[in-house]
């Protein structure tokens, strides 16, 4: 294990970046376009985190075809989770995994109820853009088998809810993005550890924590790891003088998967700034990030394990093919054509030293975000050429084709079986499983 993978680096290190969080103490806890609280409803309910029957996707039902997911027989809800919770006492836990369960939510199950919802209402394209689709989810599916172990789909919802109490598995494979609320990510674990089921990737403190830009750069920055000076803007009237230095970009507070970034997300003056942001309220409705833009090379950085076992993996330049790199800035069109757009370059074409730095800064937030299992951090270089830390993921990608961390991954000669079964792999070490 190389020395620079098991120490934060300082390199570079700055005192907490100023903020200025303009129009308010606190954030709305809806978002996106109020989106997410339409559809909740229409699924069956106003509480997030429940499907009606009639609404549950295909993907989503368990038993024989067609029939929509049931909780157990009970007279209520808190009574079946008090019965379960009940035999999780009975006897010891096995430590053995054989059947792992699938968490995820997938994109086509939401833009079906959109658009019976909402008709012709206009949405932002990328509304439902961190969501995965069928063949990510058979992929792990088929990369688990490959390293022994039984699956279940345990979709998302009132589905994940019932299965999760019936039959769970002995670990829960968990890429469910959650919606309606900033803290989203967490549903899923949360309503895990309160069955006491095992899981694989970050608890619900650091998934909800790191969803949003400003708190987690705000304790990266108390750990001593650089990241570029930021606002958070909540009502674009109040962008009468911004404590900041041009270049900035602005992107959603609490989006995943690029969301709200394209590549005039850069702006040069407060006209284009205030334009940008009021589009960005208006389309996600909640707050918006600007910070300082980074005008060098960047980076992600592939980490697996936890605490003082947490290893990079390997490290990608991102590399535009149509622009300066000063100018770059890696947006959704970018994402979606990024054969054309950029050239990806494992390991980066720099100094070693400089590598080490990037690696540095990324495991450096890992640890002070207590991210678990595996994620993927952003860094990229300032105008003084020290790598700053932009965000992390702890929920990273994992379509077997355009994931950043499976490219990244495979060119450092971890195939995409081997990457799964690395994370299990971590999750059971960390669990005694």
């Amino acid at each position: 294990m190389d020395t620079h993978r098991n120490s934060p680096s300082r390199r570079g290190a700055t005192r907490a970046p100023s903020i200025v969080s303009l129009g308010g103490p606190s954030y709305p806890h809806s978002h996106r376009y109020g989106l997410a609280p339409r559809i909740v409803r229409a699924l069956g309910t106003n509480v997030p985190g429940r499907f009606d029957a009639a609404e549950v996707g295909p993907s989503m039902r368990g038993g024989a075809p067609g029939a929509p997911a049931r909780l157990p027989m009970s007279s209520s809800f808190g009574g079946a989770l008090r019965t379960h919770m009940k035999s999780l006492g009975e006897g010891p836990r096995t430590t053995e995994v054989r059947t792992v369960g699938i968490a995820y939510d997938l994109k086509a199950d939401f833009e079906r109820v959109a658009r019976r919802t909402l008709g012709d209402v206009e949405m932002p394209e990328d509304a439902f853009e961190e969501y995965d689709s069928d063949a990510t989810v058979s992929a792990i599916e088929e990369a688990l088998g490959a390293n022994g172990y039984r699956t279940r789909r345990l979709g998302s919802g009132r589905s994940f809810l019932a299965r999760a109490m019936q039959e769970p598995g002995d670990l829960v494979f968990n890429i469910a993005e959650g919606y309606g609320t900033r803290s989203r990510e967490a549903h899923v674990p949360s309503a895990l550890e309160m069955l006491g089921v095992p899981y694989t990737h970050s608890d619900p403190l650091t998934l909800a924590l790191t969803l949003d830009k400003a708190m987690a750069k705000r304790v990266v920055a108390s750990a001593g790891v650089p990241t570029p000076r930021f606002i958070v803007v909540e009502n674009v009237e109040q962008l009468h003088d911004v404590p900041l230095v041009f270049p900035l970009i602005a992107k959603p507070l609490f989006e995943g998967s690029s969301m709200g970034v394209r590549k005039h997300s850069r702006v040069v003056d407060l006209y284009d700034l205030r334009e940008l942001c009021g589009q960005l309220l208006a389309d996600y409705r909640e707050p918006v990030l600007v910070e300082e833009f980074c005008s060098g090379p960047e980076f992600t950085v592939g980490i697996l394990g936890t605490g003082a076992s947490a290893q990079v993996i390997g490290a990608m330049e991102i590399v535009p093919r149509r622009c300066a790199v000063d100018e770059f800035v890696y947006s959704l069109e970018v994402k979606r054509n990024y054969l054309e757009e950029v050239e990806y370059h494992v390991p980066p074409r720099r100094p070693d030293e400089l590598v080490r730095a990037v690696e540095d800064v990324a495991l450096a937030a890992y640890r002070a975000l207590a991210c678990r299992d595996v994620g993927r951090v952003d860094v990229r270089l300032g105008d003084d050429g020290e790598p700053k830390f932009l965000e992390v993921n702890p929920l990273p990608g994992l379509n077997p084709v355009t994931g950043d961390l499976v490219i990244l991954a495979r060119a450092n000669g971890l195939g995409y079986a081997d990457l799964i079964g690395r994370i299990v792999e971590a999750a059971r070490e960390r669990q005694g499983l």
